[in-house]
């Protein structure tokens, strides 16, 4: 279970111990609880084929959201194995920041879909900009 140590009220001993299993992965449990470390085999999974820039790619490949579903790697390409649910979501969203460094190759479906999301995100910041909005 994941918790916020900071909204702990109170502890109480209870006379019982635990013991962590010498195989236990801190890492690897919380990717587990927030992506499905599928099989490779699993028709959910879908290939995810990026090019560009070997620093914007390695960085990819060492991405807490990707990095676990890496394939295949040269310098400036990396594919990877993902759950179709998350390529759409926190993938699609992780990889705005990459902006004109990396190029989805495939699937084209997403690609055509990383394009509505990067322009609906520069509508809405035109929109604000134009009517005078400003941060607080």
């Amino acid at each position: 279970r994941s918790f916020r140590v900071d909204r702990i009220a109170e502890l109480k001993t209870i006379g019982r111990t635990f013991e962590k299993p010498e195989a236990f992965s801190a890492k690897r449990f919380l990717l587990e609880s927030l992506l499905s470390v599928g099989d490779p085999d699993d028709a959910s999974l879908v290939a995810l084929h990026v090019v560009g820039e070997p620093a914007a790619i390695d960085d990819l490949c060492r991405h807490w959201l990707l990095g676990h579903a890496l394939v295949e790697r040269s310098g400036s390409m990396a594919r990877f194995e993902v759950e179709e649910s998350a390529l759409y979501g926190q993938i699609a969203y992780s990889l705005l920041p990459y902006g004109g460094k990396i190029t989805i190759v495939s699937p084209d479906a997403f690609r055509s879909a990383l394009a509505e999301i990067a322009l609906a995100v520069s509508e809405h910041h035109r929109v604000a900009a134009d009517s005078g909005i400003r941060k607080r």
